[in-house]
């Protein structure tokens, strides 16, 4: 896939990732919805990636790369998902992160593990790139003492931080007009 076809398709799509951060993966391996690409960071900048279908490992191709000069803003929150569970319907949190770009592109893309916000934000910030995180969940997750405490927290008060801050946080497809997900 090309730069400018990969751009056409995800303009109006919530994007399923692996991101990783200086050869870190997360999620290390995807549990509910296989990863449609590669987000990958590092001291250059931002690429992109497809993946290998069934075997979730990055291929070498870069589909587009950005420097972060390039780059206005990202923002993260928390995403709730509908997953099927034994005796009903469940829910699990996912990392919403939409990428703005300077020249007004915007990429929505999701990940399975919420807790990468905080290596994303300590990289971030060493590149002088704003992270806008209205849920605090990079303070969240360095103040947990453990992963699974924030991952908690947010499932016992998710409901009431979204209304709080008049957000939406249930996603029930992955192709919503992006422009109005927050």
């Amino acid at each position: 896939m090309d730069s400018k076809t990969f751009r056409e398709f995800a303009s109006d799509r919530i994007l399923q990732a692996i991101i990783e951060i200086n050869d870190d993966l997360y999620p290390s391996f995807p549990l509910k919805m296989p990863a449609f690409c590669y987000l990958t960071f590092d001291e250059s900048g931002i690429s992109i990636h497809e993946v290998v279908p069934l075997l979730n490992k990055k291929k070498k191709e870069v589909i587009t790369s950005f420097v972060y000069e390039q780059i206005q803003h990202i923002e993260i929150r928390p995403v709730k998902k509908v997953i099927g569970a034994v005796f009903g319907l469940g829910f699990r949190i996912n990392l919403d992160l939409k990428l703005l770009l300077k020249d007004d592109t915007q990429l929505h893309f999701e990940c399975e593990s919420i807790s990468v916000c905080v290596a994303l934000s300590e990289l971030l910030s060493r590149h002088h790139t704003p992270v806008v995180d209205v849920f605090n969940l990079v303070d969240l997750f360095e103040k947990a003492k453990t992963t699974q405490e924030a991952y908690d927290y947010l499932s016992d008060h998710l409901d009431e931080l979204a209304a709080e801050k008049q957000v939406e946080v249930l996603r029930m497809k992955q192709t919503e007009d992006v422009s109005s997900n927050g």
